[in-house]
């Protein structure tokens, strides 16, 4: 009985941060992915960003050592390593925001 009573006030809960804009259906996706078993999604995202950026950066070493050098294609890689970073350190920085918010209010909750 217990259990279906946090269950619900946990469902109340995500309903509230879904309508405060706090979360969206990505969310709900993600939850989907954790039910059938793909926890690991969070884990993939960031090691196809690092396996990225650390193909681009190769990509920037072997250019550089090129007796002609373009630099046209240099600006063009390091400008998608920049931003696929800051989109990555943007994502980051929302959710630890996020994740601050939510763990005052789980405590709320619980107290």
């Amino acid at each position: 009985m217990a259990l279906s009573i946090v269950k619900g006030l946990l469902e109340q809960y995500v309903q509230s941060l879904f309508n405060e804009g706090i979360i969206n259906e990505q969310f709900s996706h993600i939850q989907h992915l954790k039910m059938v078993g793909r926890t690991e999604h969070f884990v993939q995202l960031i090691n196809t960003y690092c396996l990225d950026v650390e193909s681009i950066l190769a990509q920037l070493a072997s250019s550089i050592d090129l007796p002609e050098v373009d630099f046209s294609k240099l600006a063009a890689l390091a400008a998608e390593v920049t931003e696929r970073s800051s989109r990555f350190l943007l994502a980051l920085d929302w959710t630890k925001t996020e994740f601050t918010q939510t763990q005052n209010k789980l405590q709320v909750l619980v107290q």
